[in-house]
C-alpha cells in the first residue's frame, strides 16, 4: 500500500513538473514569436501626467500656440472637446469647446428636449466619439463610431462644416469576420481628400477612403499623409467616402486597434488589447496585403484602457478611458531603435 502512494505521489509530482514545463513553453514561444515579427522592444520613461477637463479620452491632438503647447482633446461620451494650454513652467490653463449645439442645428428639429424621443436622439448623436485630428487650417475632425461620420468643426469648434459619411459595407463582403459593431477608432488625414481609418476589430484592419470609387489608392507615406501645415481638401456640407483599399494589421495576432499616429514617415498604432504602441516604417505600398509592424513597446502595467494617441519626435502622449475626475493623459519619453 506504501509502495503504491509513493508511486502515486511521484506519478503527481512528475505531471505537475511536465505541466508547468508545457505551460512555460508556450509562454516563451509566444514571446518570441511575437518579438521576431517586432525586433526591438524599448522602455519608456514617464516624464508628466496632465488632466484634460473630458472622460473618457478617445482621441489627442497636439500643437503650438505661441509659447503653449495646446493639447485638444475628445471624450467617448460627450459632445465637448477638452482643451490644455500648458508651457515650460507647467502652468496650465484648461477649458472645454461644446459643439452639441452645431449637432442640434444640423440634424434635430426638436423645439424642446426634454421629451423621451428628442432626448434619447440628442444622447445618440452627441456620443461614440472615438478619434479627433487637426489639419493645417485649424478645421476639427471628430470621427464618431456608432454612425461612421465624420464631423468637421471649424477651429472654433462651435460650427459644423461638414460631414463625412464612411461607407463599410464593401469591407464585410471581402472579409471572413466582420463585426459592425466594431469600427472606427482612429484616423489619419491623407492628401488629395483622402482619410486613413482604423477599423478597431473583427477585423482589426487599416482602410483608406476616398471621394470616389473609382479613386485610385496612393498607399501610405511621406507623399500621401496630409502635413501639419496643410489644409484638408475642400469638401462639400455632406460627403460619403468609400473604401479605396485595405491593409491586414498583424493578421495572425489577437491585438486591436484604439487609434493611429503619424509622425516623420512612421506609421504608430496604439493596441488597448495588447496594451502595446506598433511602429511601422514607410512606405505602405498599395499593393501590400497586410502590415506587420517593424517594432513595438510595451505600455506600463498601471495604464488602463489606453484610447488616445500623439507622437512627437520623442514623446507619446496617451490619453486613458477613464470616468474619473483625475490626470488621464501621459507622456512618455521612448527611442527609437
Amino acid at each position: 500500500m506504501r509502495f503504491q502512494r509513493n508511486k502515486f505521489q511521484r506519478t503527481m509530482k512528475l505531471s505537475a513538473f511536465l505541466l508547468f514545463f508545457l505551460v512555460f513553453g508556450l509562454t516563451v514561444s509566444r514571446s518570441h514569436s511575437l518579438s521576431q515579427a517586432n525586433p526591438s522592444i524599448h522602455n519608456l520613461m514617464k516624464e508628466e501626467k496632465y488632466r484634460i477637463p473630458i472622460a473618457e479620452l478617445s482621441g489627442v491632438h497636439l500643437s503650438q500656440d505661441g509659447p503653449n503647447t495646446k493639447i485638444m482633446a475628445i471624450g467617448d461620451s460627450t459632445s465637448k472637446i477638452g482643451v490644455l494650454l500648458t508651457n515650460t513652467k507647467k502652468n496650465s490653463v484648461s477649458h472645454t469647446i461644446d459643439f452639441t449645439q452645431a449637432i442640434k442645428d444640423r440634424f434635430i428639429h426638436c423645439k424642446r428636449f426634454d421629451s423621451y424621443g428628442c432626448s434619447k436622439v440628442l444622447n445618440l448623436l452627441t456620443s461614440d466619439w472615438e478619434a479627433l485630428t487637426i489639419d493645417g487650417g485649424e478645421n476639427i475632425f471628430i470621427l464618431q463610431e456608432f454612425s461612421s461620420n465624420i464631423f468637421v468643426l471649424d477651429k472654433s469648434g462651435e460650427t459644423l462644416i461638414s460631414t463625412i459619411a464612411l461607407d463599410f459595407s464593401p469591407i464585410k463582403k471581402i472579409t471572413s469576420k466582420y463585426n459592425a459593431n466594431s469600427l472606427g477608432e482612429g484616423m489619419i488625414l491623407l492628401k488629395n481628400g483622402r482619410l486613413l481609418v482604423a477599423k478597431e476589430s473583427q477585423p482589426a484592419i487599416l482602410i483608406e477612403f476616398g471621394p470616389s470609387e473609382s479613386t485610385k489608392s496612393r498607399g501610405i507615406s511621406t507623399d500621401t499623409v496630409l502635413e501639419p501645415s496643410e489644409q484638408f481638401k475642400k469638401i462639400s456640407s455632406k460627403e460619403t467616402f468609400y473604401p479605396l483599399n485595405i491593409w491586414h494589421f498583424f493578421p495572425k495576432g489577437k491585438c486591436d486597434i484604439s487609434d493611429l499616429a503619424w509622425h516623420q514617415h512612421r506609421l504608430f498604432i496604439l493596441s488597448k488589447k495588447c496594451k502595446k504602441i506598433f511602429m511601422k516604417n514607410s512606405p505602405i505600398l498599395e499593393k501590400d496585403s497586410s502590415i506587420q509592424p517593424d517594432h513595438y513597446w510595451d505600455l506600463p502595467r498601471k495604464i488602463r484602457k489606453p484610447e488616445a494617441l500623439f507622437v512627437t519626435t520623442n514623446h507619446f502622449f496617451i490619453g486613458i478611458d477613464s470616468k474619473k475626475n483625475k490626470k488621464n493623459l501621459y507622456k512618455f519619453r521612448y527611442q527609437l531603435p
